[in-house]
This record gives structure tokens, C-alpha cells and sequence, in this order.
């Protein structure tokens, strides 16, 4: 079982999830912070590739999860070339769990 969910409705509920600030008052990665340890031994920024909580989702996903969504996703990728999506892909129980405790929608 999975869940298909766009990344900024996961940042809501995600634990590990931090809005940081540089020194100067800038936002670290647009806002999108980490406390997780990541590959790298140290809290950062929030990206798919190092993410514990999901992975990024890719056209094959969505076409398992949301066939309409993935064709959006393949017009995008027509029109602006190859762009990752914003769309993540929960996997692990636990986290499915505390996305959606009263077992809400999943896909």
C-alpha cells in the first residue's frame, strides 16, 4: 500500500519537516528544511532523493495512483522537458499511519 500525496501537503505533516533561515534572514532551500540525519550524518534541506519518509513519485506511479494526474504530468513534461515532479510517494506503514490516522484516502 501506498499513498500518492503532492510535497507540500506531506511538509504539513511530516515530523521531520523545518522551516530554517540563513544568518542574513534568507530561507534555507525556499523554506523547505530537514531534521532528518539523511545520507550525509546531518539535519539540512528537504528533498526527495534523501527523503525517509517517501520518495519522489514518477510518471509510472502516478499512472497507478492517478491516471488523469499522470497525464497532466506527461503534457508538463512535453512542454518544459523533463522536470521533476512535486508529487511523493509514501510507502513506508508507518508513516501511512500519521499521514492519515483514520485511515483517510488513500490510494
Amino acid at each position: 500500500m501506498s499513498i500518492l500525496i503532492h510535497l507540500d501537503d506531506l511538509v504539513k505533516c511530516c515530523g521531520y519537516f523545518a522551516t530554517t533561515k540563513y544568518r542574513d534572514g534568507t530561507w534555507k532551500n525556499n523554506g523547505y528544511g530537514c531534521t532528518h540525519r539523511g545520507k550525509k550524518g546531518e539535519p539540512g534541506k528537504c528533498f526527495s532523493f534523501d527523503c525517509p519518509v517517501a520518495v519522489n513519485a514518477d510518471y509510472e506511479d502516478m499512472l497507478k495512483h492517478d491516471p488523469e494526474l499522470a497525464k497532466q504530468y506527461e503534457a508538463e513534461q512535453e512542454e518544459n522537458g523533463e522536470i521533476e515532479s512535486s508529487w511523493m510517494l509514501v510507502h513506508r506503514p508507518c508513516y501511512l499511519k500519521k499521514i492519515f490516522p483514520e485511515g483517510g484516502e488513500v490510494v
